[in-house]
């Protein structure tokens, strides 16, 4: 039986930027094919004219059209007043979404009788998805993110007091991966379904085995800041040059810690053994991953990370961080590594443990391959799905 679904998810792709939020559109593509139909919502804040011109960010919301198609899924903008520079201001501006969404949603109503709302964040989306819910006496299912426990949730009382009453009120939750799970548990006394995002094995997949050469080399994918630990990569291939482990290191990205990172190689005189090749396609980013020998993203602030998967569906080692995101999905000396957030010393050690145990690697990157095999649209979709028809 069909089911008519609207996703509210504040992270959406756009016709400027097909990247941002792309995990939650891949998802929404993989449960049309399960007989859904789908529209979503994401507001983006609103952005006055004369003000578009100064960063390419608000020209980008500005410019953004206010219903855009993506591969057969309508989308809506609509604009709200986003205030984020405090906790305060952060709770207020969930009152200006709500007014802007709710507008928007008696729109679309009018011509789509969802029965289901799907947030893909706590906080604001399902604190708002919560209000629609009860307006339209309808299902609410929310997948919530690491920044809502780890940061949301720790920021002031009343933030902590919405975003636990939409998960309380939620009539399914999803957690994209163990370690929240246990998370929300914890500090909520709340049960949700471990449900991560998916993947397409086979546009993904292009080596099929783990060589490490004389000059082995590593890699990492990721938008350039801070708590992705690029910085103790590049630490640890220093270390592992004055050891005399000879092993060159390529940075796949762009962002804001890029001039800091590019100092720091300059700093240590490694310049010759790691390359920054910026930001690339999709499609390019895989085919890095798949000459190079060894993936590391030892990042201390991930919800999930669909580049771990798109790594270890290509057999290569990967090292993710103990405690974030991946821990739990990697299985520490099984089927991947976890380092100890912030630990140039764990990196580094792990980094020459894969280097010099080669069989042992031979029949690690297999499990990594089994693993992620357990995570392509089609098998994730397939559980939301079950949530929808439940």
């Amino acid at each position: 039986m069909m089911k008519k679904i609207l996703f509210l998810s504040h992270m959406y792709p756009t016709n400027n930027d097909k990247s941002y939020g792309k995990v939650v559109h891949q998802q929404a593509i993989s449960l049309l094919g399960e007989g859904n139909e789908i529209k979503v919502v994401s507001p983006i804040p609103y952005v006055p004219a004369i003000l578009r011109g100064s960063s390419k960010r608000f020209n980008d919301y500005y410019s953004t059209k206010n219903i855009e198609v993506h591969d057969r899924i309508e989308v809506h903008y609509p604009r709200f007043l986003s205030i984020k520079r405090s906790p305060v201001l952060f709770n207020l501006s969930s009152f200006f979404m709500f007014a802007s969404v709710l507008k928007r949603v008696k729109i679309i109503k009018k011509t789509f009788d969802f029965e289901v709302i799907h947030a893909h964040f706590g906080f604001p989306d399902a604190f708002v998805a919560m209000k629609i819910a009860e307006l339209f006496n309808i299902k609410l299912i929310t997948t919530y993110q690491s920044t809502d426990l780890d940061k949301t949730y720790q920021s002031n009382r009343k933030l902590r007091g919405k975003l636990t009453k939409a998960f309380k009120v939620s009539d399914e939750l999803i957690s994209p991966s163990p370690r929240l799970t246990t998370q929300l548990k914890k500090v909520m006394n709340l049960d949700s379904h471990t449900i991560g995002y998916g993947i397409d094995l086979e546009e993904v997949s292009i080596n099929n085995d783990y060589k490490s050469t004389s000059k082995p080399t590593m890699i990492s994918v990721s938008r350039l800041v801070e708590s992705k630990g690029i910085n103790h990569n590049i630490e640890a291939i220093s270390i592992l040059h004055e050891k005399g482990v000879n092993i060159d290191y390529i940075v796949v990205g762009d962002g804001p810690e890029k001039k800091n990172l590019i100092k720091l190689v300059n700093k240590l005189g490694i310049k010759k053994y790691v390359k920054f090749t910026g930001a690339l396609s999709h499609e390019e980013a895989i085919k890095q991953i798949s000459s190079a020998d060894i993936f590391s993203l030892p990042s201390w602030q991930e919800t999930f990370g669909l580049v771990y998967l798109e790594a270890m569906a290509n057999f290569k080692p990967v090292i993710g961080c103990k405690g974030q995101g991946f821990d739990g999905i990697i299985e520490n000396g099984k089927n991947g590594f976890l380092a100890q957030p912030k630990s140039t010393e764990s990196v580094c050690n792990i980094i020459q443990h894969i280097l010099e145990n080669q069989s042992e690697m031979d029949q690690l990157v297999k499990r990594a391959r089994v693993t992620a095999e357990d995570y392509t649209f089609e098998v994730i979709a397939n559980k939301i799905n079950i949530l929808y028809r439940n």
